[in-house]
């Protein structure tokens, strides 16, 4: 069985939606909601934990507090099913507050509760100093990796700076970011934040003088710890609070393709377009997975591999997954052809709506009037059909037809004289309109060709060799043929 496809014309379909921004990020402590948009799949959702706060001091003797801790870092992949809603928390700064201490808190997405085991993406906060009632303090740690989920990445908070008698107070650890863990805080400086938005810690009091320390930056940054000179009084300087934390969701669509279909084995690229494409991972169809290439941010294109059948197009990518809300048509027929006594009989995979032509394999010339999907002919030689549907073309194994006896069948349709003949011969018709007569050779080549007045035509042999040849008469319902014999 042979099947070669093609498409005769291109189909276009665009499926669309509204536009939108495929990033949103949460920034206000809190409990906020997401609602998974069309034709998303998953998310990529990432989290900073908040600061912890620096520690505060107290007494009539010159003091110093150790640093808050940085806020973590957490990044994963989560299914989500579009037009769900889904919790999102966002950490609030930790600070100190007289004999307590607020840590800074988790921030997630996935849940309605922070310490829920069930969260696909969890980080930590930065932990908050109370206070320090004498020097050398200690900085309090950062948010946990260990203490974090994410199916992607998760990276600890700086710790809070530690401090040494009768200097700075300890600066705020850095919170961690997409690149990697946040840096130490020291005594005074400031731990340094990782991109992407993890924060700056801030700066711990400074040294002979009274200071409360800087507030951590955004986002997830700890607060440095306060600073106190000997005054002889009991006054108290209060360490700086962390800063928030945050969450960001990010997610790629898929708006169109073009075409919409194409025919099995064609070889004609599929363009996409939609957004995020940039760190495209994988493309299946109707969950096969096919080669692709990415072009930009905006579109990747692919070339549908044979045995790929029709289904949904899902981009798989760093910023999540999505699929086109219109599935990708494959066209993929075939057509075998049966020989029974002198009877062609196609057998096609395809619809009704398909149109048939045979074909005969010597001259590769179609037959006229050769439309259906049952056809005898009526000489011996080679025969194969082409089926054409929805643009597409499936043709069959050229067959061998052997059992006619050609005089039979025309003896009473044809007359062909003188028979054999040198110069002219007559052909004249009974019953049957010719609307051509071919005189070929044995090979299939056309040696001439004469458009009938009436039952009565006459071909020349003036500039044909002696030989065995066939007059073919077409009817536009069948084909009659007679051998003839050429003498010089």
């Amino acid at each position: 069985m042979k099947t070669n496809k093609y498409k005769a014309t291109i189909i276009i379909l665009i499926a669309s939606f509204a536009s939108m921004a495929q990033t949103q990020q949460f920034t206000t402590a809190g409990v906020h909601t997401f609602t998974a948009p069309e034709g998303v799949l998953s998310v990529k959702a990432e989290a900073i934990g908040a600061g912890g706060g620096g520690g505060r001091v107290r007494g009539s003797s010159a003091r110093e507090s150790g640093g808050g801790g940085g806020g973590a870092y957490a990044k994963g992949i989560v299914n989500v099913v579009a037009g769900n809603t889904y919790t999102i928390g966002v950490g609030a700064a930790g600070v100190q507050n007289d004999n307590t201490a607020q840590h800074g808190g988790n921030s997630y997405f996935g849940s309605a509760s922070s310490s829920d085991a069930s969260l696909a993406v969890r980080a930590e906060g930065g932990k908050t100093l109370i206070l320090s009632d004498g020097s050398n303090g200690t900085g309090a740690p950062g948010g946990k990796a260990a203490n974090s989920v994410g199916n992607r990445a998760t990276y600890d908070g700086g710790n809070g700076g530690n401090t040494s008698s009768n200097d700075y107070g300890g600066g705020g650890g850095g919170a961690a970011g997409s690149n990697g863990a946040g840096g130490n805080g020291g005594q005074g400086t400031a731990g340094m934040g990782t991109a992407s938005f993890g924060g700056n810690g801030g700066a711990g009091g400074v040294s002979g003088g009274d200071d409360d320390g800087v507030e951590g930056y955004n986002y997830g940054g700890g607060g440095g710890g306060a600073r106190k000179s000997f005054s002889g009084t009991t006054v108290n300087r209060f360490g700086a609070s962390g800063a928030i934390g945050m969450v960001i969701v990010s997610w790629s669509t898929i708006s169109g393709f073009t075409p919409a279909a194409v025919c099995a084995g064609s070889g004609e690229v599929i363009t996409v377009t939609g957004t995020n494409f940039t760190l495209i991972d994988s493309v299946t169809i109707n969950g096969t997975s096919v080669p692709f290439t990415a072009i930009d941010d905006t579109q990747f294109s692919f070339v549908v591999p044979a045995g790929v059948t029709s289904g949904a197009i899902i981009a798989y990518t760093e910023n999540g997954s999505s699929v086109a809300l219109n599935a990708l048509e494959v066209y993929d027929y075939t057509v075998a052809v049966t020989l029974s006594g002198a009877t062609l009989t196609a057998n096609y995979t395809g619809g009704n709506g398909a149109t048939y032509q045979w074909k005969n394999c010597v001259t590769g010339t179609t037959i006229n009037g050769a439309v259906g999907a049952i056809y005898t002919p009526v000489q011996n030689g080679l025969y194969a059909i082409e089926v054409t549907e929805n643009g597409c073309i499936a043709a069959s194994e050229c067959i061998t037809v052997a059992s006619l006896d050609i005089a039979s069948l025309t003896e009473n349709a044809l007359t062909v004289y003188p028979n054999p003949a040198s110069a002219t011969c007559t052909i004249q018709t009974h019953g049957i309109i010719a609307r051509e007569v071919l005189l070929t050779d044995v090979n299939g080549k056309e040696m001439n060709r004469v458009i009938p007045a009436g039952v009565v035509s006459e071909v020349s042999l003036e500039n044909v060799n002696a030989g065995i040849y066939f007059i073919q008469i077409n009817t536009g319902d069948g084909t009659y043929i007679k051998r003839l014999s050429v003498i010089k």
